[in-house]
């Protein structure tokens, strides 16, 4: 696993994505409060809209109803 330093997540993803002949590009939904972001945070909201790979947005469970079943 390596890692890197960027200035943008989305576009650095989308970078690698690229380099590697990515098929899909999986991400978590971050979880905001303002109104413009009420689903998609702002680097998710940017991936579905600037990539030309396919981006499959998978929302977290809430880890308190999680641990309560």
């Amino acid at each position: 696993m390596t890692s890197t330093k960027c200035k943008n997540p989305t576009d650095a993803t989308i970078e690698y994505a690229t380099k590697v002949d990515a098929n899909l590009i999986v991400i978590m939904t971050d979880q905001t409060t303002s109104f413009k972001n009420l689903f998609l945070g702002p680097y998710a909201e940017q991936m579905i809209h600037r990539s030309p790979i396919p981006v499959m947005s998978i929302k977290p469970k809430d880890l308190i109803s999680v641990m309560s079943r």
